[in-house]
Order: C-alpha cells, then sequence, then structure tokens
C-alpha cells in the first residue's frame, strides 16, 4: 500500500466530500491517469476511478489536493477537448453521476 499525504485543502475544506465519496460512491480501480494544466496551480496529475471519481495530486509527489466527481464536460477539457479521446465508461458514469446530482454537488 502506497503512503499518501492529504493537502492542506483537502483536510481542512473538502473533508466532507471526501467521506461522503469513500462512503457513499466508492472508487474501484483507476482507469485512467492523466495529466492537466491549470493556468493558476499549474500541473496536477488526476487519477480517474471506474466509478468516475477524479482524484486530484499534486505533479511530483503522492498527495492528494482534492477529490470529486466531474461533468462529463470536464473529462472532455481534460483531454483536449476531444470527446472520442475520453474512455466511453468514463463517459457514460458520468452522465450516470450527473443524473444523481453527484458532480458539482457543493459538499
Amino acid at each position: 500500500m502506497k503512503k499518501v499525504k492529504f493537502s492542506k485543502h483537502a483536510l481542512e475544506d473538502r473533508e466532507k466530500r471526501i467521506v461522503w465519496i469513500a462512503t457513499e460512491v466508492g472508487f474501484g480501480q483507476v482507469v485512467d491517469t492523466i495529466r492537466i494544466y491549470d493556468v493558476a496551480r499549474g500541473y496536477r496529475r488526476v487519477e480517474l476511478f471506474e466509478t468516475g471519481v477524479a482524484v486530484i495530486k499534486a505533479i511530483d509527489e503522492e498527495m492528494i489536493i482534492t477529490m470529486y466527481c466531474p461533468t462529463r464536460r470536464q473529462l472532455v477539457n481534460w483531454y483536449g477537448d476531444n470527446e472520442k479521446a475520453v474512455p466511453i465508461h468514463l463517459l457514460n458514469v458520468a452522465k450516470r453521476n450527473e443524473k444523481r446530482g453527484w458532480t458539482n454537488n457543493g459538499i
């Protein structure tokens, strides 16, 4: 098992959401790992799980910054605005999560 650290943001601002994901949504297996760039924050690594959960990590260490259920639009954006590049399973799970109200739920 890997040793993982959590950022201050994850522990102080997103604790409820992380607990909710762990207990209600779950993780399953990692489907894909991608690198994204945020102008304000720089590069990040995103691990995408079969349940549709995205775990955002620091690019150079095993530190979880945050996690959430992304929308289909967010997934497409992360894959260079190319919907065909997104694994179909992830798009389907994101659609299901959107219908359930699990994306952008404010937790």
